[in-house]
């Protein structure tokens, strides 16, 4: 049988370690601080499960949306104000107008099966 797995927030840690006037960042060291932080804390940790196929999906949406938005962003602001060319400019954000609408069509789509 599986050993369940839990997740611990570096920013509880990083004040916890404070807390307790620990200063050096050492392995040796990071190991005590975090056997010590399991054996107080053992009732609070959040147990780690994989994502599903859909959370997967979902968050590869997500991130390639997220990509989308920077390179839109990126290339907006490197291709202000080129005068004549400008409409050309506007065609290809709008073109990638679309293509955000379109993955947010599909998160909320993915959402939904999350849910």
């Amino acid at each position: 049988m599986p050993e369940d797995i839990s997740l611990i927030d570096p920013h509880r840690l990083v004040p916890y370690r404070e807390g307790i006037g620990q200063r050096v960042e050492a392995d040796r060291q990071d190991a005590k601080l975090l056997a010590r932080y399991v054996s107080r804390e053992d009732g609070e940790l959040r147990l780690w499960a994989p994502m599903t196929p859909g959370e997967q999906r979902f968050w590869h949406l997500l991130e390639r949306r997220v990509t989308l938005v920077r390179a839109k962003t990126q290339r907006k602001q490197s291709l202000a104000d080129l005068g004549s060319g400008q409409s050309d400019v506007d065609a290809l954000l709008a073109q990638r107008d679309q293509m955000l609408v379109k993955m947010d069509r599909a998160l909320k789509s993915e959402a939904k099966g999350l849910g």
